[in-house]
């Protein structure tokens, strides 16, 4: 498994959408790198950013499946608003294909 970042910001529990939802067909490995989708403090409005998610119980998730991942966000100070519980989509594009969990801020490497 790959070793994990220690600039690593944000533990997460990923729900990778089916196909039939609009998920990918492939599984994601660990080092996915996507855009997400996520809120933007007080305003309504939604920052897409990008980050980088390592797995955390094994090197791929399936679509589908549910896992742990520690997330790197590529521009922090644009993810300060997030809390534990917060939700974010992961996007290729403009599709959808999962949906992040913070489960826990800042943990350590």
């Amino acid at each position: 498994m790959n070793s994990l970042p220690l600039a690593a910001f944000i533990e997460t529990e990923i729900d990778l959408l089916p196909p039939e939802r609009g998920g990918r067909r492939s599984p994601i490995s660990s080092g996915y790198r996507c855009n997400c989708w996520i809120g933007n403090g007080e305003r309504s409005e939604r920052t897409y950013n990008d980050a980088t998610f390592y797995l955390l119980d094994s090197e791929q998730l399936n679509p589908g499946e549910r896992g742990r991942a520690r997330t790197r966000p590529h521009f922090p100070d644009d993810w300060s608003g997030l809390v534990v519980g917060s939700t974010f989509d992961l996007c290729e594009g403009r599709r959808v294909v999962g949906v992040a969990t913070v489960t826990c801020l800042f943990p350590p490497p």
